[in-house]
């Protein structure tokens, strides 16, 4: 793993999967021409539908050649910038029907999609772990993502060797709570960097965000990346908490481009914010549901950060405190 820029990205997705691409876009050729080797886009990327299985109707295959799929455009926005581009969550057909649906559809599977320079699928990793929860009690959504799609083989371990960054491990979300899933990618696949790209909402990103995938770098000694969406997506729609994410595998938080609990970005001094044009952001909405001042995001970053990176954090860590040969089968 040598010196290797990293861009993280920062989203407010909306329906119009044609707008979200033109955002994208924009900040992948910034990006690209500010020397990133590897960009990540948070979760549901390309579509956030307005209600629970809306997305169902926009699912396509994963295929990079396809032009119907959602991914046939990133692909060949990778292939143009000679990037390699995380997905962070794409609405897949899985071809499961969905119980109740008129006219009929298809669970999606939500699908962690990686692309090489050349604009191929290099991996898709399927979401195994799914966010069936109700946090109407403390002001949040009722949220369950099963009623519309189906989980990822409990079996996979996507790690792609040979990236920018070395040996990239791949989750989304609601993984990040699951350790087992993480041990799995760096200690039988031998990953070096951790993703968990997401949509998270502002109670549980309060709580939890920073300590999970801080827990997740330190238990692991890798690299975690997690791109995040951002705000209110339109009027109704649950606030997404933000804070995309960059920690170094001593746990130290590389780059934070802020959100619900601290609006302004952290990042390192010789990093470069990539603002999203105003042209292109999602008009604000008011927070009409929020429970309280804290919870807004309004005016919260939009956009990315292009960082450095370099082994000797991944190399120094694990030498100094070599957990690796310490582990111990528990029966």
């Amino acid at each position: 793993m040598a010196m290797t820029q990293v861009a993280i990205c920062q989203l407010r997705t909306t329906c119009s999967a044609s707008e979200n691409l033109r955002a994208s876009s924009s900040l992948v050729a910034k990006c690209a021409h500010l020397g990133s080797q590897i960009i990540f886009l948070p979760e549901n990327c390309c579509f956030m539908g307005t209600f629970p299985g809306e997305s169902n109707g926009h699912a396509t295959s994963m295929s990079a050649s396809d032009p119907a799929s959602l991914v046939a455009p990133y692909a060949s926005l990778a292939k143009e910038h000679g990037v390699w581009l995380s997905l962070g969550g794409v609405q897949e057909d899985s071809g499961v029907p969905m119980e109740g649906s008129d006219p009929p559809k298809n669970k999606v599977n939500n699908s962690h999609v990686l692309i090489d320079p050349q604009g191929q699928v290099a991996s898709v990793y399927r979401k195994i772990h799914l966010f069936d929860v109700d946090l109407s009690a403390t002001g949040g959504p009722k949220l369950l993502e099963s009623s519309f799609t189906n989980p990822g083989d409990p079996n996979q371990a996507n790690v792609v060797p040979e990236t920018p960054m070395g040996s990239l491990g791949l989750a989304i979300c609601y993984d990040m709570r699951f350790p087992y899933l993480f041990q799995r990618l760096r200690f039988e696949k031998g990953a070096d960097v951790l993703t968990a790209p997401s949509a998270y909402t502002v109670p549980t990103g309060r709580a939890h965000w920073h300590a999970l995938l801080r827990s997740r770098a330190i238990e692991n000694q890798c690299f975690m990346v997690a791109a995040a969406q951002v705000g209110r997506h339109w009027p109704g729609k649950r606030l997404s908490y933000g804070h995309s994410i960059i920690i170094d595998p001593w746990g130290a938080v590389v780059a934070d481009l802020g959100g619900a609990s601290n609006k302004t970005p952290v990042v390192p001094e010789d990093a470069t914010l990539v603002p999203l044009d105003e042209d292109m952001l999602t008009a604000p909405t008011p927070d009409a549901e929020k429970v309280n001042d804290e919870e807004s995001v309004e005016g919260a970053f939009v956009g990315a950060v292009v960082v450095n990176l370099t082994p000797e954090t991944l190399a120094s860590t694990r030498a100094k405190m070599p957990i690796a040969s310490h582990r111990r089968p528990i029966a």
